[in-house]
């Protein structure tokens, strides 16, 4: 890993993008020159800590949906259950307030987790055609329940980012499940 990049999610975990150029030098025992001869500036090693962390996400994403050793109900279990393994994981108070502070990490964002929505939406459709899906299922609305809960989750600063990811998992295995008693 990037001991330059490291150390600033380091610092944005303790202080969201409140940390200095002067404070990531200090922390890594570095001139701030070195950081400043790899990286133009705060954002871009902000931008790039939060695009590696989706990175990693998607890669997981990939690997849990071509594992033939899974079932569908095991895929979609797994999907929500991802974390990212790169970087620690930053508080959602801390994320919420570096979008504020680096607009465009939040553009990145959205645009990597939009994909990512898409990439499930046709591994539902899929299901669906494969028969691991009702017929009677309708995956638009499926999926608007899916972002409906993401959308309440991720703006109300009470929830976690692992609370978001578990909560997603649970009610996919609800909607599996069934509500109904059986």
């Amino acid at each position: 890993m990037n001991i330059i990049l490291q150390g600033a999610a380091a610092e944005m975990e303790q202080k969201g993008a409140d940390f200095t150029m002067d404070s990531l030098a200090k922390r890594l025992h570095i001139s701030k020159r070195t950081i400043y001869e790899k990286y133009e500036s705060k954002n871009q090693i902000i931008n790039l800590i939060f695009e590696l962390k989706m990175d990693d996400l998607r890669i997981q994403h990939d690997e849990i949906l071509s594992n033939d050793n899974l079932s569908f109900q095991e895929k979609l279990s797994q999907y929500f259950a991802v974390q990212s393994r790169v970087y620690p994981t930053i508080p959602s108070d801390k994320i919420r307030a570096i979008q504020d502070k680096v607009p465009q990490v939040l553009v990145n964002i959205n645009a990597k987790i939009e994909a990512e929505w898409i990439r499930l939406e046709a591994f539902l459709r899929k299901g669906q055609e494969d028969g691991n899906i009702g017929a009677e299922v309708d995956i638009h609305i499926l999926m608007l329940m899916l972002r409906g809960i993401y959308s309440e989750m991720i703006n109300n600063p009470q929830y976690s980012v692992l609370e978001i990811g578990n909560s997603l998992q649970k009610a996919m295995m609800m909607l599996i499940g069934g509500i109904a008693v059986k």
